[in-house]
């Protein structure tokens, strides 16, 4: 029996190993912390098996329930605010020496503002929801392995620079609290990662990126499954991206779509939605059964929709790419899209890969107009400077984290090349004159976006001793007139305001 097109491509997807980059390891002798009450306490102890318990005791009990505790477990007395940090095998708490492996919180609120809590923390307050906590924790004693889910280029962050905070979006999104900032410097806590995959697609330089798998392994596979469809005869494929946990959910009628399943939904983000359609997928369905999480409920939908902004501006129809959630795969009726494949390599350069796709796209479209407007999170854009405010001092181009914002080699310039931009808000904040805007927006035609554009030009001004060029003449103006009522500066000694530097100190110090 001859195997269908897509069958064909998940036989290609199959064969494609992929191995997690590094691991993290996680150590549990069983050293069990439990926070409640009394009664709570003593009626959890029979479910917990193979564990060094101790116990911190809240709220009041009787002299018969403290005695009972004292000859099961280690009691400790608890401190009014309990203050918890850790992971498995290493949670510690505020005031006590002693570390645990485990905790169990049976206390109404959750010690962990996150919302994701840390692997080997497991809060509940419900007697019936105990049997689901149990289970697990119970087998957490031994040595666990978890992939390292992300790697971070420092280089390429435009968190801050010269410590004034710029991008701050991985931050905010991680829904762990496994990303913060220290010294001004992004910190991820391999620890408390758990794999969303939310700061890979909120970051807008690509310094932040998923590796299991990797960008270049997803890209590598998604065009030799679309490949494989097409030899076998297939024509217009429609590629459904879900999470394994979501695969096994699917209705019995996939045979409709490419299968890719993914460690999270959101391990992927718009370079590669448009890849999908760039190599030949007529449709792209992005498919969970199971609720998301908020911030990737977030992630996801704001990706959308400046992907969809892109798309509606070369004319394709939003439903090109479009979510589907609950059990059964939605179906959205459209003029599917058919056009010669992109054959791009994948490749671990997020912008890269996201104008590539648009590129081929492009070529394609109904209609190729120069620039489409964007949301205001979007990270494609431009740099709008206010020439009566800007007295390029430059502070702007020594902030950009991309280069994106270039100084003259041999005037006073301010130059820009858009397709580096990252619209991280670095030169905004930078600015002492806030002569700075930025405008969401995507230029199609890459060789106008990467060629670069004067933004501001002044006139130099050449001291008036040595002739030499100095600094421009807005910028003297502006300081004359900044000091003109200071005492150092009057009469004559104004006149050192339009010398150069060693001028300045020969008509000073004779």
């Amino acid at each position: 029996m001859t195997n269908s097109p897509v069958e064909l491509a998940q036989q290609v997807f199959e064969e494609f190993s992929v191995a997690a980059v590094s691991y993290v390891s996680f150590e549990s002798e069983g050293k069990l912390l439990v926070i409640g009450s009394a009664t709570q306490v003593l009626e959890v102890l029979p479910l917990l098996k193979v564990f060094s318990i101790s116990v911190l005791s809240v709220g009041s009990s009787s002299s018969q329930e403290q005695a009972r505790l004292f000859g099961a477990v280690s009691l400790i007395e608890a401190a009014v605010d309990i203050q918890l940090s850790g992971y498995l095998g290493a949670f510690t708490v505020a005031g006590i020496t002693t570390q645990f492996d485990l905790i169990l919180d049976l206390r109404p609120e959750s010690s962990f503002q996150s919302v994701l809590n840390p692997i080997g923390y497991f809060h509940v307050n419900e007697r019936k929801d105990l049997p689901l906590v149990i289970e697990p924790l119970n087998d957490l004693v031994g040595v666990f392995d978890k992939p390292k889910y992300f790697s971070y280029l420092k280089e390429k962050c435009a968190h801050s620079r010269n410590k004034i905070e710029g991008c701050r979006q991985c931050i905010d999104i991680c829904s762990a609290d496994a990303i913060t900032s220290v010294n001004y410097q992004i910190e991820v806590n391999p620890y408390l990662c758990q794999g969303c995959g939310d700061c890979s697609v909120v970051c807008p330089s690509g310094a932040m990126n998923y590796q299991y798998p990797t960008r270049q392994e997803i890209l590598d596979r998604l065009r030799s499954m679309l490949k494989a469809f097409f030899l076998a005869g297939g024509v217009r494929p429609v590629v459904l991206f879900c999470s394994i946990e979501d695969q096994g959910v699917l209705s019995s009628d996939v045979n409709e779509y490419l299968v890719y399943p993914l460690e999270s939904l959101t391990s992927v983000g718009s370079e590669v939605w448009l890849s999908a359609l760039a190599f030949g997928a007529s449709q792209v369905v992005l498919y969970n059964a199971v609720p998301l999480l908020p911030s990737s409920e977030q992630t996801l939908n704001e990706a959308l929709k400046v992907t969809h902004m892109i798309l509606k501006g070369m004319g394709f129809s939003e439903t090109l790419l479009y979510r589907s959630e609950g059990i059964d795969v939605q179906n959205t009726e459209t003029e599917l899209v058919t056009f010669l494949p992109a054959t791009f390599a994948g490749d671990n350069d997020k912008r890269t890969v996201f104008r590539l796709a648009v590129d081929h796209l492009y070529q394609y479209a109904s209609q190729q107009p120069h620039q489409v407007e964007l949301l205001a999170n979007a990270a494609w854009g431009e740099v709008q400077v206010a020439s009566d405010l800007c007295t390029l001092c430059f502070s702007c181009v020594s902030s950009c984290p991309s280069g994106a914002l270039q100084s003259g080699q041999s005037s006073p310039q301010l130059n820009f090349i858009e397709s580096l931009c990252l619209q991280c808000n670095q030169c905004v904040s930078t600015c002492p004159e806030q002569a700075i805007e930025l405008n969401a927006r995507y230029i199609y035609k890459g060789i106008e976006a990467r060629s670069s554009r004067r933004l501001h030009e002044e006139s130099v001004f050449h001291c008036i001793e040595c002739q030499k060029p100095f600094a421009t003449e807005k910028m003297i103006v502006i300081m004359k007139d900044k000091l003109s009522g200071h005492p150092m500066f009057q009469g004559d000694a104004m006149k050192r305001l339009e010398m150069c530097e060693d001028c300045r100190i020969k008509s000073q110090f004779g």
